[in-house]
């Protein structure tokens, strides 16, 4: 329930995979929104993500995945949501389009939204994780909390995949050459040892 929530899991120790990024085909029209039971929420805008945009998200953000895991990103969006009058903590589900539809090169699990400032209102560095359920007319972002996102953030579709366990490469060649270094520290008893 933490993970639908968007406070499962630890900051992701590697910057995502986004060699399966694509741009998402998808406009304001494609969204709907499941709205809570006071207030009014409309979908202002959607913008698909490219370029600059991807490279500053994968080079700067935080994003909360499962302890030894990492984004894998299929394709996102900037959403621009307007809502008055809405409860502080009132959740909503964010209805998308199919993978075919949008384009994406495989079946999504998890949606990052990008968390904003409190104080402030600016949009901050760190992307909160969401359940993706399928579902036969498309996906369904599942109890997404509305005051910490929006009205804009940036919106990432995508899996996790393991985080790869080197340390710049030195620990293989240490591990790699052990072996030699014990061999030649023991020709000298060998050669002793004859004599």
């Amino acid at each position: 329930m933490a993970e639908d929530a968007g406070h499962g899991g630890h900051v992701a120790p590697e910057p995502p995979d986004a060699s399966k990024f694509v741009e998402v085909k998808i406009a304001s029209s494609d969204i709907q929104i499941a709205a809570p039971d006071t207030g009014s929420i409309e979908v202002q805008n959607a913008e698909p993500i490219m370029g600059t945009g991807l490279t500053t998200i994968t080079t700067s953000g935080k994003f909360i995945s499962d302890t030894g895991k990492k984004p894998s990103l299929l394709g996102g969006f900037t959403l621009d949501i307007k809502h008055e009058g809405t409860d502080e903590n009132a959740t909503i589900d964010i209805a998308l389009p199919s993978v075919q539809a949008m384009g994406l090169k495989e079946l999504p699990a998890y949606a990052w939204i990008q968390d904003k400032n409190q104080l402030t209102g600016e949009a901050a560095d760190l992307y909160s994780r969401y359940s993706i359920k399928s579902e036969p007319g498309g996906l369904t972002v599942k109890n997404v909390v509305l005051s910490k996102h929006f009205s804009a953030a940036n919106v990432l579709v995508g899996n996790e995949t393991a985080v790869s366990h080197h340390d710049g490469g030195s620990s293989g060649c240490n591990a790699a050459a052990l072996p030699i270094v014990v061999l030649l520290t023991a020709l000298p008893l060998l050669y002793f040892r004859r004599k």
